[in-house]
């Protein structure tokens, strides 16, 4: 079993059941989240302290104020989801103007925080599929 810690944007942002969660095989992975943050009650079932394999940290544009959490190390897998939903209604149309992106500033920001994950010896992707993938390559190796 692989132990994976979520951690990132939380305020309402949707990536942990949308884009991870519903991904991975939960009888091969055990992912919890900790934060200091207020946790959905759909996440309390997945906060157990727990030594983690893996520490996926994903920041979306709905809370960049997470970054300030971000532990570096090289167990850390660091994502910065381009784009996320300005409400917790995902539209059938991707292209919907319910999206919320990041200024071109914060992407300079973030794939320079991504490079200082990498130089210490973590993972940077540039979106949470790919990260899945990673995960998943761990599992089946």
């Amino acid at each position: 079993m692989l132990y994976v810690k979520l951690a990132g944007s939380m305020k309402g942002s949707r990536w942990r059941e949308h884009g991870v969660i519903t991904y991975l095989d939960m009888t091969k992975y055990h992912c919890y989240i900790d934060t200091p943050y207020k946790i959905p009650t759909w996440l309390k079932l997945f906060t157990k302290p727990v030594e983690a394999d893996w520490t996926l940290f994903v920041i979306t544009p709905r809370d960049t104020e997470a970054l300030t959490f971000l532990t570096i190390s090289p167990q850390t897998i660091f994502v910065a989801h381009d784009f996320d939903f300005v409400d917790d209604v995902i539209p059938d149309n991707p292209k919907s103007n319910n999206l919320l992106f990041f200024t071109p500033k914060q992407k300079l920001i973030l794939n320079a925080v991504g490079k200082q994950v990498r130089r210490a010896g973590g993972k940077y992707f540039p979106d949470i599929k790919t990260a899945v993938g990673f995960l998943k390559a761990q599992v089946e190796d």
